[in-house]
């Protein structure tokens, strides 16, 4: 058996989930420019993830409309800390962003992974590093490094 430590929550409920991402999509969807799309679904699925259960969640886009669904997947969210759930919001969102390019060639999935996952940790970089704020940064706000 494997040996492993869990940093997430293992009782976190269906409802605790919804409430942490609805509170990551207040914040994030602003950053990420996404507050205009028509709709966006988050949604909480209390099954892991038939693609594998260490997946966190799944967007599905429908760029052409505007519209999209992420799905969190309760079981792998639950061994997850908060950070690491930040981020996940943040790739998916990436995914959202990027759809429009995708291609149905060989190898393009693994190219849109890591082109999202770069994204991903440079906006959350950019937020942790710059001004940490959704208030325009000014020169008299920003905290000397």
């Amino acid at each position: 058996m494997e040996d492993y430590v869990v940093f997430g929550d293992l009782s976190m409920t269906k409802d605790q989930l919804q409430k942490k991402i609805t509170k990551l999509a207040e914040k994030w969807l602003i950053i990420l420019g996404l507050r205009n799309w028509v709709n966006i679904n988050l949604q909480v699925s209390e099954e892991s993830c038939p693609r594998g259960k260490d997946t966190v969640a799944t967007a599905y886009p429908e760029w052409e409309y505007r519209h999209a669904t992420i799905e969190f997947y309760l079981p792998a969210c639950q061994e997850i800390d908060d950070d690491k759930l930040e981020y996940f919001f943040v790739h998916e969102c990436c995914h959202i962003l990027v759809n429009e390019m995708a291609s149905k060639k060989k190898g393009a999935r693994k190219h849109e992974e890591r082109t999202v996952t770069q994204l991903a940790q440079a906006f959350l970089w950019t937020w942790k590093d710059g001004a940490g704020t959704l208030e325009k940064p000014t020169y008299k706000n920003r905290k000397p490094k």
